[in-house]
């Protein structure tokens, strides 16, 4: 699976290569290691690109 998301909101998702490849929205500096929950008793960490969002307020 594979999600783009804002905040709780999905922008976009696919799965087993049925997917838009948006890696050209970051850069290598935001790969990083999360947490992935399989199932209930099944956790892992999974490589993920997060690019955090700065309000001007």
């Amino acid at each position: 699976m594979i999600h783009l998301t804002l905040g709780r909101i999905e922008l976009d998702w696919g799965k087993n290569g049925g997917f838009q490849n948006h890696s050209t929205l970051f850069r290598p500096g935001d790969l990083t290691n999360i947490p992935y929950f399989y199932a209930a008793d099944e956790n892992d960490t999974e490589s993920a690109a997060l690019f955090p969002l700065k309000s001007k307020a």
